[in-house]
């Protein structure tokens, strides 16, 4: 008789979907990194990352880096 993870792909065709999920709410992820992502708005003090040029706060680093590019493309457009 087949167990586990390879009775699951004989019987269904595919492997298992492996879920991470959080411990403080409901929330399931399919990747590791996106729950850790997720666990830092759990955080009771959370770090922020402010805009050098318009102050604005992101909580997430990646989001900062998103938002300053769009200072640079504005820049890069008016010095056209």
């Amino acid at each position: 008789m087949i167990k586990g993870f390879y009775a699951y792909v004989y019987f269904t065709g595919e492997p298992p979907i492996r879920t991470y999920g959080c411990t403080k709410c409901s929330a399931t992820f399919t990747r590791r990194y996106n729950l850790l992502r997720h666990a830092e708005k759990h955080k009771e003090i959370k770090e922020l990352h402010a805009c050098n040029f318009c102050n604005r706060t992101f909580s997430r680093k990646d989001s900062l880096k998103l938002h300053m590019k769009s200072h640079f493309d504005t820049m890069q457009n008016e010095e056209k």
